[in-house]
């Protein structure tokens, strides 16, 4: 009974034996192995991980400039169009304002006209009664008395602030409108032709544009 229990004894230490030189020369090179292969494994993913945050960085850095590049040229192209807006509405109110100023010189030379015009029509009569003077007496009147005209500022009208007649029979038409800070005036002058008959001279040292409005009358200049 003995040798059987130290046989079995023995056995067991065999079996023991034999598979702690299995667990030595065989189980552990495998994990041994398996585990090298799993730290290549994950040094390997490891490195593609690393590769791809690069990869990341690198595009979101290039992403990060073309926005950069887009707003610069984005905000270039505004400034640009903005300067363009600009100087055309300054062109457009510099357009206005030389309309303006065309508008409004050409006003006041109509109403020059109208007022000159009106001051020529009042004329006539002083240029009638000079007429008659002249041919009942051979000389000219002196005066708007001599005439037999109203005095001088009889005549005032919107336009006009006197007529008066003066030597050689001369009618002065006095304007209520100013022409370089003086009144303006416009002389008709009679004149005796060769046969004894009278014609009128208009002329005036005022308005230098006066043909525009009245084609018979002759701008003399200052005096």
């Amino acid at each position: 009974m003995k040798k059987f229990l130290l046989q079995i004894i023995a056995t067991g230490l065999a079996f023991a034996a034999v598979l702690a030189a299995y667990e030595i020369f065989f189980r552990r090179p495998q994990l041994e192995q398996a585990a090298a292969a799993a730290r290549a494994q994950a040094e390997a993913l490891q490195g593609q991980v690393a590769d791809l945050n690069e990869r990341l960085d690198e595009q979101t850095a290039a992403v990060r400039q073309e926005v950069r590049q887009t707003g610069r040229q984005t905000g270039k192209a505004l400034r640009q169009q903005a300067n363009a807006l600009d100087r055309r509405a300054a062109e457009f109110q510099e357009t206005i304002a030389a309309e303006k100023r065309e508008a409004e010189a050409l006003r006041e030379r109509y109403l020059s006209a109208a007022l000159v015009a009106e001051g020529l029509q009042v004329g006539m009569g002083a240029k009638v009664a000079v007429t008659e003077y002249y041919a009942n007496r051979g000389e000219f009147p002196t005066s708007n008395e001599e005439a037999e005209l109203d005095a001088p500022g009889e005549y005032q009208t919107e336009a006009l602030v006197s007529m008066r007649v003066g030597d050689g029979g001369v009618v002065t038409l006095a304007y209520a409108e100013k022409v370089d800070g003086a009144p303006a005036t416009i002389q008709l002058v009679p004149e005796v032709d060769a046969r004894g008959g009278l014609r009128w001279r208009c002329e005036t040292a005022s308005y230098r544009d006066i043909l525009r409005f009245a084609p018979q009358c002759k701008y003399v200049g200052a005096r």
